[in-house]
């Protein structure tokens, strides 16, 4: 009985992670705003996410930057986003339906770590929480 339940237990992990992964979408470009920021990220600039993986997202981000000496110029950082967790919300029948991805997020190898929340199928990206004290917002440009 004992397995019986732990297989059931260890399938609706499963299963659920395999639902909740709705990530940032490789190779698209997105507007991003930040909050309480210092680091050389534009504000309002462009980040691209050249990533893989469904559970565990890995790979760079690109984004817009700028310091006084060089100018505007493109900066990158290696990402995770791990262990995700579906949002679920009630649609008016009062069925719960995936609305987004919570994740754990980190500039690697050894920058801030933040919430990130992702929905409308990748479109809308949203960091906070961060270890940094910043946040930001991100929509995918068409």
């Amino acid at each position: 009985m004992k397995k019986l339940v732990l297989f059931a237990l260890l399938f609706a992990v499963a299963t659920t992670s395999a639902h909740a992964a709705v990530g940032p979408k490789p190779g698209r470009n997105y507007q991003c705003y930040y909050w309480n920021y210092s680091g050389v990220a534009v504000n309002g600039g462009k980040s691209t996410f050249d990533v893989s993986g469904t559970t565990l997202v890995r790979g760079i981000e690109y984004f817009d930057a700028y310091l006084p000496r060089f100018g505007n110029y493109r900066e990158n950082y290696k990402v995770t986003f791990m262990n995700p967790v579906p949002i679920r919300e009630r649609d008016e029948s009062g069925t719960w339906i995936l609305v987004g991805t919570r994740w754990q997020f980190t500039f690697n190898p050894s920058g801030p770590q933040c919430t990130a929340e992702i929905y409308d199928g990748g479109d809308s990206l949203f960091f906070f929480n961060c270890s940094d004290g910043h946040s930001r917002n991100c929509g995918i440009l068409p």
